[in-house]
């Protein structure tokens, strides 16, 4: 009987210790997950709002664009070739500074679609023994913004109207360990090694006219992401 009872209770001592294991593991995961993905949307805050304090002066280009190509077709009627020079050189003039913000733009949404692409290389190269999935199909690959007009050489850009979904970078981290390196091999003799999987998600949340704020929100997944979890 006394042997009896010391097996139930080194087995008992043997799951707590795997249990408190575990927990640890999943807040360790979970706290690297959260700060992961918070820490990213806080880097996108700084090209999405020098992104979109750009608007106001690409909007005054397009109505000086469409005041110079006015003017371009009253000079080309009147067959004055310096009044035609001069309605062609305000014109270029103001294309070479649609040209130069068109390119500040651009140099903003590369810097935001470079940041994702670190963010999923660090998370990948972390720990040979993790397997790591980051973002879902909907979500940008920089900003979740559109250009509009689209085809204007100094477009407005907004946040699309499913940015907070489209915006958020979803992190899904599975964590392999093996029982016999908690001294535990006597009491769970399994070979497989267990999986702690965890996930969270984060986006950019409007606060005020020109602020944002990187906020958590809810991962929606599938039972094929949850399934054998612990």
């Amino acid at each position: 009987m006394g042997l009896c009872l010391l097996m139930v209770f080194l087995l008992g001592l043997g799951g707590l210790g795997t249990l408190g294991f575990v927990l640890k593991k999943k807040m360790t995961l979970s706290s690297h997950c959260v700060h992961s993905v918070l820490m990213l949307q806080k880097d996108l805050r700084r090209p999405l709002t020098r992104l979109l304090a750009l608007n106001k002066q690409a909007s005054s280009l397009r109505l000086r664009e469409k005041k110079a190509r006015f003017q371009l077709k009253a000079a080309l009627a009147t067959g004055v070739p310096p009044v035609i020079a001069a309605a062609k050189a305000r014109l270029l003039l103001i294309t070479a500074k649609q040209l130069v913000l068109r390119a500040k733009q651009e140099s903003l949404l590369m810097e935001a679609r470079l940041r994702r692409e670190q963010f999923h290389h660090l998370v990948l190269k972390n720990s040979a023994k993790a397997e790591r999935h980051t973002g879902f199909p909907g979500e940008s690959s920089g900003l979740a913004v559109q250009a509009r007009p689209p085809t204007s050489l100094s477009p407005d850009y907004e946040p699309t109207a499913d940015f907070r979904e489209r915006q958020g970078q979803t992190y899904f981290i599975t964590q392999k360990f093996s029982l016999p390196a908690l001294g535990f091999e006597a009491f769970f003799p399994w070979e497989d090694p267990l999986r702690i999987k965890e996930s969270c998600s984060a986006t950019l949340q409007r606060k005020g006219d020109r602020q944002w704020m990187p906020v958590l929100k809810t991962v929606k997944v599938s039972w094929r992401f949850l399934y054998g979890s612990l």
